[in-house]
């Protein structure tokens, strides 16, 4: 959400400092105010060394006619991560399949990185405010600065490298937490589906949907079975199948009733 005129200027002022004047008024107008588009902007512009020193205390390296900002916060975050290191990147991506969240020890299972060079790695994307540590989370959590940086380095992924991650993701979890799937049940039929991984959709997108029947969350229920049904298109119509099919669609009808 866009601040004032008034406010978006107190915010760019803090964070380059007053004796730019002209820089935080050339910011402010193309930014139109938004708070992250402002954050994201001076980041890449100190990255780019256009900007040195510290927050508060930035100086000008290069006349102000020179500055270059993309149209959207979307372009600059997506310039700042096609510009980090390769490692750094392709781990930023693997984290966005996995969730706006990330545990630590799911990110080294999908990741196949030593756990040092990971930390390091992490350490890194932290420096560069793409990721944070949750505080007081006794299993390493990470999680994303902004949903619009998570959706960002989502979408810089090729589509079949971000299906392949999503299988990767789908068995460290079944490994993971083997014996109490129905725990992780949702989180198994989403990424199932985005690998494209028609059978386990079906089984965990219906095991899914069963536990939000027995807590009465027919929403999110229907949700669960009309993926299922989805997955069913993609796999043999043998008779196994349709049998399932026809109980999936009982469940629907079941579901109507108490709505």
């Amino acid at each position: 959400e866009a601040l004032d005129p008034a406010n978006a200027g107190l915010l760019v002022r803090t964070l380059v400092g007053s004796d730019n004047e002209q820089l935080c008024s050339l910011l402010v107008q193309r930014t139109e105010g938004t708070p992250l588009f402002i954050e994201e902007t001076i980041r890449a512009q100190v990255e780019h060394g256009v900007l040195q020193g510290g927050v508060g205390a930035y100086q000008l390296t290069q006349e102000l006619h020179s500055i270059r900002i993309p149209d959207s916060v979307q372009a600059v975050l997506a310039s700042r991560i096609d510009r980090l290191a390769p490692m750094q990147r392709e781990l930023l991506q693997t984290a966005s399949v996995i969730g706006i969240d990330v545990g630590l020890a799911l990110l080294e299972h999908v990741s196949d990185i030593p756990p040092g060079q990971l930390r390091g790695l992490l350490a890194d994307l932290q420096a560069a405010d793409f990721l944070y540590q949750v505080p007081n989370t006794a299993s390493h959590q990470f999680r994303f600065r902004h949903a619009l940086t998570h959706e960002v380095a989502y979408g810089t992924l090729l589509s079949r490298r971000r299906q392949q991650i999503h299988a990767r993701v789908v068995r460290a979890i079944e490994d993971q937490h083997r014996g109490n799937l129905d725990e992780v049940v949702e989180t198994l039929a989403h990424h199932a589906q985005n690998a494209e991984l028609w059978e386990e959709t079906l089984t965990y997108s219906r095991r899914a949907g069963d536990k939000a029947v027995e807590l009465s969350a027919y929403r999110e229920a229907r949700v669960f079975y009309d993926q299922s049904l989805l997955a069913l298109k993609h796999l043999p119509q043998d008779r196994g199948h349709i049998e399932i099919a026809i109980d999936i669609r009982l469940g629907l009808r079941a579901i109507f009733g108490a709505t």
